[in-house]
């Protein structure tokens, strides 16, 4: 969360400058990552999670129409909150397009730094503790909160983050919230940078 108040800072900063927009957005993404990486190897393997019958094939086809319905979601909220606070200015995540550059910082380090932190680390720590919708709330609550850099986005992606769980608890893998997380991020970047 540190790291997500600095970036929000900095950024602020220099509303104007976009490459000390990408120079905060890297280093904040490399700490992010070495973070992450430390308390997974310092954790260790984490608990697996306890469930009772073997639907992981549905929730693999759900995921589709779910993941649409986030995007759907995910424009109409926006498009909402640009209108109703006259925000010209709001894209998500922001105008370049897609590059090497938003595929890495937008795309893809999120979608498997994030993953691995709140719903691997975070969610099975809270899974020992928490029943099962007490660990997917607060894990969402912790995700929405580390987003602090994009602040009225905040209610929507505390409601990404449920679904992330969710994905997490019934395919009982990090890979479908992964692939939904880098989807997700892959074709907000792509809109937004059309529109």
């Amino acid at each position: 969360m540190v790291i997500s108040m600095v970036q929000a800072i900095v950024m602020s900063q220099s509303p104007n400058n976009q490459e000390a927009h990408d120079h905060a957005l890297v280093i904040c993404e490399l700490l992010d990552t070495a973070i992450v990486l430390i308390l997974a190897l310092r954790i260790g393997f984490v608990h697996r999670i306890p469930y009772c019958s073997d639907r992981r094939l549905g929730v693999w086809i759900l995921s589709l129409p779910v993941l649409s319905v986030l995007l759907v979601l995910n424009f109409v909220y926006h498009a909402w909150v640009r209108d109703y606070l006259k925000l010209d200015w709001l894209q998500m995540p922001d105008e370049e397009g897609l590059t090497r550059f938003t595929l890495l910082t937008h795309c893809l380090q999120p979608a498997i730094v994030e993953e691995v932190f709140f719903r691997y680390i975070v969610f099975g720590v809270l899974r020992q503790h928490c029943g099962i919708h007490a660990t997917i709330l607060v894990s969402s609550a912790m995700f929405t909160i580390c987003h602090v850099h994009a602040l009225l986005s905040m209610p929507y992606l505390f409601f990404v983050g449920v679904v992330l769980g969710y994905a997490r608890y019934f395919s009982r893998t990090l890979i479908l919230p992964i692939g939904m997380h880098f989807v997700h991020n892959l074709i907000v970047t792509i809109w937004e940078a059309e529109a």
